[in-house]
């Protein structure tokens, strides 16, 4: 599956599907959102859970957090996920092993 150009605003803990995060991958394998944004995020703008693999997230972006903002981008143990020119502004959480990070300033895996 992959989604392009898709958008969340403000989704709303306790009303939205998930509890308010934005996109999630829960499960399945050779997921991809691509340029894909979320407004004021409330808890977890983009997430790879459940054994989610090879899953892409490229230029994403985290377009503000609201108050209770618990991570930008996450990936859980078990999962994995390449995540390329990302935009956040709450920090990634990322477990570890799962994570090959690309931005401007050079490659990290996780």
């Amino acid at each position: 599956m992959t989604l392009t150009g898709s958008g969340c605003e403000v989704p709303v803990i306790g009303t939205a599907p998930y509890g308010g995060y934005g996109f999630v991958i829960n499960g399945g394998q050779s997921n991809s959102l691509n340029g894909c944004r979320v407004l004021k995020n409330p808890s977890v703008a983009f997430w790879a859970t459940n054994s989610a693999k090879h899953t892409t997230m490229t230029s994403c972006d985290e377009n503000g957090a609201a108050a209770g903002a618990t991570a930008s981008f996450k990936v859980d143990s078990g999962s994995t996920a390449v995540v390329t020119s990302p935009g956040w502004t709450t920090a990634p959480s990322f477990a570890s092993g799962t994570t090959y990070l690309i931005q401007s300033t050079g490659p990290t895996t996780y």
